[in-house]
């Protein structure tokens, strides 16, 4: 980890290398060392030397990532909670800067600058994955998605696209209430899209 674009893979691939190793419950559950309670005292010792254990595990995994400036902050930080809260903390500046350069790059993916539509695709989630971890109001709802998707197929699929919004709605139909049409999903545009390709 060094600049902040790094900041929401890192995080993902850090909770997914702790998920492989079975420690990620020390930063949900587990954040607190065992408390003494009626056991006896050796009891008590080997849950606590576990713990530790399992908190130098984790922390070394979270410090093998991060690059000398970040190592350069966490130092002193015993706990994988600690050290991801405070980075978490520090990087917090750097969202709506994040927010405003992900949604650039998500308003300018086109298929044009794309080999397929398989990459596009690709592209597109990724952007919207990263918009996403921002924040929960920076969710992307599915309709918009599809949009966007269809908007940046470009000129080569202007035949598609006249055919495809005959056929098709982004938006569920109602009656009394209920719905009557659902709107396409995603995956129907991507393959429609493919096929066309």
């Amino acid at each position: 980890l060094e600049e902040w674009s790094d900041w929401f893979m890192w995080k993902q691939d850090v909770t997914t290398a702790l998920m492989s190793q079975g420690l990620e419950l020390l930063l949900k559950r587990d954040t607190k060392p065992p408390r003494k309670d009626s056991d006896w005292q050796s009891a008590f010792d080997a849950r606590l030397e576990a713990w530790e254990d399992c908190q130098r595990q984790a922390v070394a995994i979270v410090r093998s990532s991060l690059g000398n400036l970040h190592l350069h902050r966490v130092k002193g930080m015993t706990t994988v909670l600690e050290i991801v809260d405070a980075l978490d903390m520090w990087f917090q500046g750097y969202k709506t800067i994040a927010f405003r350069v992900l949604s650039h790059e998500y308003e300018s993916l086109t298929l044009e600058g794309c080999t397929n539509v398989a990459e596009y695709v690709e592209k597109l989630l990724t952007v919207r994955a990263k918009i996403e971890q921002l924040d929960e109001s920076c969710r992307i709802g599915e309709a918009h998605f599809i949009n966007r998707f269809l908007t940046g197929l470009g000129g080569n699929y202007e035949t598609f696209l006249v055919i495809f919004n005959v056929n098709h709605s982004l938006i569920p139909k109602y009656k009394d209430g209920k719905i009557i049409k659902r709107g396409v999903t995603f995956g129907e545009v991507v393959e429609a899209a493919r096929l066309h390709e």
